[in-house]
């Protein structure tokens, strides 16, 4: 039998608060920026994005994706060099997927509809704050406010890397507030970037003040941020990594490239034969 609310200590209290049962009011967690496109274009999907997966066979067709690039205009990162870089992230869907009972049941890309609720949901929120997003050229240069959700829940179905924009913001915006830095470390006497904890202080806050990641919680949110990275550069991986996942289990990862290969096991990204990584299937 629980106790009563009359029962309850001063710290059982405090845990109770803002909890509801009413699943309307429940929210995936999520970090909130301010960014401008940078990129929204369509393309298409690498060979190696089309490979085989444990969900699904190798898709054959020409697969066209939506893709666009946000530039965070409150954040920047320290380069190993000095010199102060900009931080990205990235958004977009496939714009047709892959059904089994496709042409008579052997497979094949379809048009997307309603069914698929992520690809809705992107496409629709975009629509919701920019109005016209077709051509998607339309939207480069528009500031907004951003939704990042390392998980997004669709029903019974749970996405990964979702990017929305939340609402806009006026074209002559200029952000003038304080920016979270993005800290590259290289260890001092090793060659080549080493797998270090510098960044991470040893209280477990990051070099900004935000409380670290899980190690769980960096791996859902890296694969978004490799993205457009070279796979053998990984003084730029390190760079775009935000401090709060600065684990040192991520940076040896990268340093041995032990976690990406992980990433490409998984198909949470792909790597093309000149090194650059991409968006993987799942």
């Amino acid at each position: 039998m629980t106790e009563s609310t009359a029962e309850l200590t001063a710290e059982e209290k405090a845990a109770l608060e803002g909890l509801n049962l009413d699943p309307g009011t429940w929210e995936d967690p999520k970090q909130t920026f301010r960014g401008i496109v940078m990129v929204s274009e369509i393309g298409f999907a690498s060979e190696e994005y089309r490979a085989a997966t444990e969900f699904r066979p190798a898709i054959t067709e020409p697969l066209p994706q939506w893709n666009y690039r946000i530039r965070r205009l409150d954040a920047q990162r320290s380069e190993l060099d000095g010199s102060i870089g900009e931080v990205f992230y990235y958004g977009g869907h496939d714009l047709k997927k892959f059904n089994a009972r496709a042409n008579d049941g052997q497979g094949g890309l379809v048009p997307l509809s309603a069914r698929y609720p992520k690809e809705w949901f992107i496409s629709t929120e975009n629509k919701k704050v920019f109005n016209t997003i077709h051509p998607p050229e339309n939207l480069i240069g528009k500031i907004a406010m951003w939704d990042y959700y390392q998980t997004k829940a669709f029903g019974s179905v749970t996405a990964k890397r979702v990017l929305v924009p939340a609402s806009i913001l006026p074209p002559d915006y200029t952000y003038t507030g304080e920016k979270v830095t993005f800290q590259a470390r290289e260890k001092e006497g090793e060659a080549g970037v080493e797998a270090s904890a510098d960044g991470v202080a040893q209280n477990g806050t990051a070099t900004n003040g935000t409380a670290m990641l899980s190690i769980e919680q960096a791996k859902a949110i890296l694969p978004a941020l490799l993205v457009g990275q070279k796979r053998d550069d990984p003084a730029s991986i390190i760079a775009a990594i935000p401090a709060e996942a600065r684990l040192p289990e991520v940076l040896s990862g990268v340093a041995t490239q032990d976690l990406l290969k992980e990433f490409v096991e998984e198909g949470t990204i792909v790597i093309a034969e000149d090194g650059l990584i991409g968006v993987g299937a799942n």
